[in-house]
């Protein structure tokens, strides 16, 4: 009967991957959940830097020293990026078993990503302070801006001294996500560890203006920092994955 055909056909569009693909409402839950997963991972680990560095009476103190944070980004990151990318709407139970891998072997790359720069922190301090003169020269024109504060977060934390590493730690997480994701290595790569090295440096400047001065909040500066930190990050490898699946 045509009622029937018609509702098989209506039924056979929604479960087309192309459907989920055009479907603004999908489009935007699945930025939705990057921006919530990503950034919950970066809280987290803002959360667990913030234990780890106020009172401790370093002189300065690497985020990726803490190795939850690596955690916190690989699952929660893994579970998002593993959901964006494939379109559980045609069948979820298949899935489950590439999720659990996607997180597991994500969750190791991120601990990789983190340990590996972690040991040549010394040579990345300074071959990235070669954006040294830059800022001076910034500084000189925007009086009352000191980006030695800016880019720490009190008492110890260094990001934005430590693009570099960010850089390269973008460059191992990314590799094993396009690998696993069997995405296009070269593109993920350059926009993950670039939006990497991109977020520490702004990431630390909004979570100081908005947690120090605004709020009077360590705690805030911290969780605002590594929030933006992961949002930016999550965002740069969803949207390569986005446009990887575009019809």
């Amino acid at each position: 009967m045509p009622i029937i055909q018609r509702i098989k056909g209506i039924k056979e569009l929604i479960a087309r991957r192309e459907f989920w693909l055009a479907c603004p409402v999908a489009r935007r839950r699945r930025w939705y959940g990057v921006v919530f997963g990503f950034g919950l991972a970066g809280a987290l680990w803002g959360w667990e830097c913030y234990r780890g560095t106020v009172g401790s009476g370093d002189v300065i103190t690497n985020p990726f020293s803490f190795i939850l944070g690596a955690v916190f980004l690989g699952f929660f990151g893994s579970i998002v990026l593993a959901l964006f990318k494939d379109n559980l709407a045609e069948n979820s139970s298949r899935y489950i078993k590439k999720i659990l891998k996607v997180v597991l072997l994500g969750t190791a790359g991120c601990m990789v990503g983190f340990v590996v720069p972690l040991m040549f922190m010394d040579w990345m301090m300074v071959l990235g302070s070669i954006i040294n003169p830059i800022l001076i020269i910034i500084e000189d024109f925007i009086p009352g801006v000191d980006f030695s504060y800016l880019f720490t977060l009190e008492p110890s934390l260094t990001t934005g001294q430590l693009w570099l590493e960010f850089l390269f730690t973008g460059v191992i997480i990314a590799l094993f996500y396009a690998l696993i994701l069997k995405a296009k290595i070269k593109s993920l790569v350059l926009r993950g560890s670039v939006s990497f090295a991109l977020a520490s440096i702004i990431s630390p400047i909004i979570g100081n203006l908005i947690g120090n001065n605004l709020l009077n909040s360590l705690f805030s500066a911290y969780i605002i920092t590594f929030a933006l930190i992961g949002v930016i990050f999550g965002i740069a490898l969803s949207s390569k994955l986005l446009e990887r699946r575009s019809p």
